[in-house]
């Protein structure tokens, strides 16, 4: 066990540098917050995943639940509602570098997770989103706490990635999006399409 002490700004610092890349319990998954960017807690961000990103990697990562470079493309294009394929941004190659670069870093971490030397290289990259439709407790018993971190992972890295490359989204209110950006409703008339 390692001793860790708070400084004055708030940061923990810890006495074995080992620590910070050994997998988390399960409990502590759930409840810890201290490496965290925001100030959810990882239980809060977990069921936010849940509700949020889980579904659309499952969408996309298909049957074998791998996210190859086109799938990622669809998944980063879903995350930012459509702001790329708007910006005529239409796969993977035509994407910003520093969202390509999100996806390079979370296939390699195919190294970290035991794969070959070669696991990210051309059309080996993929990165692996198994247990992405489990939910609730059947996620606890039926996914261990290293994916479900690295799923985790990839929702964030992934969304500070696309950061404000976001378009609003689309309204509640029956108003489809025809792929022109997001729809406004005329003040006073709830329920039709702008002009």
């Amino acid at each position: 066990s390692s001793s860790s002490s708070s400084s004055s700004n708030g940061q923990t610092s810890t006495s074995r540098q080992s620590q910070s890349h050994q997998p988390q319990s399960s409990s502590s998954l759930l409840t810890s917050s201290s490496s965290l960017p925001s100030h959810r807690s990882l239980a809060s961000e977990l069921h936010h995943y849940q509700q949020s990103c889980f579904p659309l990697l499952a969408s996309c990562s298909g049957p074998a639940r791998r996210l190859d470079p086109s799938s990622y493309y669809t998944f980063v294009d879903g995350l930012s509602n459509g702001y790329f394929s708007h910006h005529a941004m239409t796969s993977y190659d035509a994407l910003p570098i520093v969202v390509k670069y999100s996806f390079v870093t979370l296939s390699c971490a195919c190294h970290a997770r035991g794969g070959r030397q070669d696991c990210c290289v051309g059309d080996k990259a993929e990165i692996d989103v198994e247990g992405c439709d489990a939910t609730g407790e059947r996620m606890a018993e039926e996914v261990d706490e290293a994916q479900i971190a690295y799923l985790m992972d990839v929702c964030r890295t992934t969304e500070e990635s696309v950061g404000d490359m976001v378009l609003p989204p689309l309204e509640e209110n029956g108003n489809g999006n025809d792929g022109d950006g997001p729809v406004e409703s005329p003040a006073g008339a709830p329920g039709t399409a702008a002009p």
